[in-house]
C-alpha cells in the first residue's frame, strides 16, 4: 500500500494512552508516545500496518502490529490550506506582466499561464474529486490555450503580424508604464476567472448540480479545442481565406468563443451551488462576488469578440464579389453563431 501523508491520532486499547504515528514509506509507521516525548523521540517503535476492513479515504482506520499490543488507529487525513487571497492574486498578476514587452501577451499567454497556475495552485487544496476536476478544468484549459497560441505565433506569420500591428498602435499611445491600468484589468479578470476554485475547492460534499455544471465545463472545453484545431487543419490546407463550413462549424460558427462562455459560466454556476448546498453563501460571499465580476467580464469580451467576427465574415464572406458567397449564405441559415451582442440598427 502506497504511503499517505496522515496525521494519525492513536489510542491503545490495552494501555488506553495517547499517541502520535506519522505514516512511513514501506507501510510502515512511526511511534511516539505523547507521554514521554523525549525518549519515543530517541527510540520510535515502527509498527506493521494495513487498511482495516470498511476504510474510506475521508476516515482511514488503520490497525498497527508490533511490539506494543494491537492498537486500533483512526486516522484523519491532512487538509491542505486554500492559498491566501494575496498569494492567488500574485500568480495571476504576474504572468499580466508580459502586457509590457508585447501588449497583445497580456491578453493571450498572461490569459493561457494565469488559469493553467491558478487551477494548479487551488487543486492541492480540493476537498472532493469534483472539486480537484473543477480546478483541473483549468489547468487543462490555460495548459492547451498556451500550446495553441505558441503553435500560431510560431508556425502562421499572419498572427505575428497581428501581433505586431497592436504593438504599434499600443506603442503610439505611451510608454509602457502607460499600460499599468490595462495590465491591471486584466489581472482583476483572471482572478475573477479563478475565484469559483476558492469556493468549490474547501466544500466536503459536492451538490449533484454542480457535478454538472463542472461536467459542462469539459464540454466547453472539449468545443473550444476542437474549434480552434479544426479550423487551424482547414486554413493551413487551403489557404488562411478559406472559409470553415465543415464538422463542428456546421453547428456552430464561433466554437471557440461559444465553448469558452460555457465554461466560464458553468463555473460560476457550480461555485454559486456549492456555497447555497453547504451554508456558506455569507463567508464566501467575497469570492462569489469576484466569481460573478469574472464570469460578466469574461463573457462581455467574448460577446464582443464573436459580435466582431460574426461581422466580419459577412463582409469578407457574404459579398456578392465573394466565390463563397452562396456557401456562406448557406451556412449561416443552418448554423448558429452562439450568443451575440445586439446589432445596432
Amino acid at each position: 500500500m502506497q504511503a499517505i501523508p496522515f496525521a494519525i491520532l492513536l489510542t491503545l486499547l490495552n494501555a488506553g494512552s495517547t499517541s502520535a504515528f506519522t505514516v512511513l514509506p514501506s507501510n510502515r509507521v512511526q511511534f511516539s508516545t505523547l507521554a514521554n516525548p523525549a525518549a519515543s523521540a530517541t527510540r520510535p517503535q515502527q509498527l506493521q500496518w494495513k487498511m482495516a476492513a470498511g476504510s474510506s479515504s475521508q476516515a482511514l482506520a488503520l490497525v498497527a502490529f508490533g511490539k506494543a499490543k494491537k492498537a486500533a488507529v483512526v486516522v484523519a487525513p491532512l487538509v491542505v490550506a486554500l492559498p491566501t487571497a494575496q498569494l492567488l492574486v500574485a500568480v495571476c498578476t504576474v504572468p499580466t506582466l508580459l502586457g509590457y514587452w508585447k501588449s497583445e501577451y497580456g491578453v493571450s499567454y498572461a490569459y493561457a499561464l494565469a488559469t493553467l497556475a491558478a487551477g494548479a495552485l487551488i487543486i492541492k487544496a480540493a476537498q472532493t474529486q469534483v472539486a480537484a476536476l473543477h480546478a483541473g478544468c483549468l489547468c487543462l484549459y490555460g495548459l492547451r490555450l498556451g500550446l495553441f497560441l505558441l503553435y500560431r505565433e510560431t508556425s502562421i506569420k499572419r498572427f505575428r503580424e497581428f501581433r505586431e500591428k497592436i504593438e504599434t498602435k499600443a506603442s503610439e499611445r505611451g510608454s509602457r508604464l502607460g499600460r499599468t491600468p490595462f495590465i491591471l484589468g486584466c489581472s482583476f479578470l483572471y482572478v475573477g476567472l479563478a475565484a469559483p476554485l476558492m469556493v468549490t475547492a474547501p466544500a466536503t460534499v459536492m451538490n449533484p448540480v454542480a457535478v454538472v455544471a463542472v461536467s459542462f465545463m469539459y464540454l466547453g472545453w472539449a468545443i473550444a479545442a476542437f474549434g480552434d484545431l479544426q479550423k487551424t487543419f482547414v486554413k493551413a490546407r487551403d489557404g488562411p481565406d478559406a472559409l470553415v463550413t465543415g464538422g463542428i462549424y456546421s453547428l456552430l460558427r464561433h466554437p471557440n468563443y461559444t465553448g469558452e462562455m460555457l465554461l466560464w459560466t458553468s463555473s460560476l454556476v457550480a461555485a454559486v451551488v456549492t456555497a447555497v448546498a453547504s451554508g456558506t453563501l455569507a463567508s464566501a460571499g467575497g469570492w462569489l462576488a469576484m466569481s460573478v465580476l469574472g464570469a460578466v467580464g469574461i463573457n462581455f469580451v467574448l460577446l464582443q469578440a464573436t459580435t466582431g467576427l460574426e461581422k466580419k465574415q459577412k463582409e469578407k464572406y457574404g459579398s456578392e464579389t465573394n466565390p463563397s458567397n452562396k456557401a456562406y449564405g448557406d451556412w449561416v441559415k443552418t448554423s448558429w453563431s452562439g450568443p451575440v451582442l445586439p446589432q445596432k440598427s
